[in-house]
């Protein structure tokens, strides 16, 4: 009845980083973990103060069911500005 849920994010260790300057929510994404483009919808953990972000929410750009991916396996897509 329910889609299996990825682990949750929270549990991870602390990333290195803060969020890419790229990364920002409305941009077309790659998520390496999953293998789909999504749409960015949110950074961090809703629940929780993160100073450095752990996740991203996505949502596929044609619609349907958000899901959260580790922050370093999001990639930006070839039109969408990037790193550099």
């Amino acid at each position: 009845m329910f889609a299996e849920v990825p682990p949750r994010c929270v549990g991870r260790p602390a990333v290195t980083a803060p969020a890419p300057g790229w990364l920002r929510r409305g941009i077309r994404v790659w998520d390496a973990a999953s293998g789909r483009e999504g749409l960015v919808n949110g950074i961090g953990e809703p629940y929780l103060r993160e100073d450095r972000p752990s996740c991203v929410w996505l949502l596929p750009p044609g619609g349907g069911h958000e899901w959260r991916t580790p922050i370093e396996a999001v990639r930006p897509l070839h039109n969408e500005p990037g790193p550099g």
